[in-house]
């Protein structure tokens, strides 16, 4: 009781404190505490940089070859696809 009347006489009317953030260690074991190195750190940290992929199991590798399709379609195709879609009697 006797804190809670002494901070409404000392600190009830002052703004309250701005938050603060913690100082950081890097990897190296170095406290920073300014913004920029905290957010370095922090980038670091949560968006490291990708690791190369390894490719080796790739070597000798041949593609497949390319299927042989028409890649014309004409509106009489797309509505008959669309008709055995929407209405599944019209199918062949």
């Amino acid at each position: 009781m006797w804190r809670l009347t002494e901070w409404v006489r000392t600190k009830a009317l002052e703004p309250p404190a701005a938050p603060q953030f913690p100082p950081l260690k890097d990897r190296q074991g170095r406290i920073h505490s300014t913004k920029d190195a905290n957010a370095e750190i922090l980038a670091h940290h949560f968006f490291p940089l990708p690791v190369p992929a390894d490719l080796t199991d790739l070597e000798g590798h041949m593609c497949p070859p390319k299927p042989l399709a028409s890649q014309e379609v004409t509106a009489e195709e797309v509505v008959c696809h669309l008709m055995e879609f929407h209405y599944p009697c019209y199918a062949s």
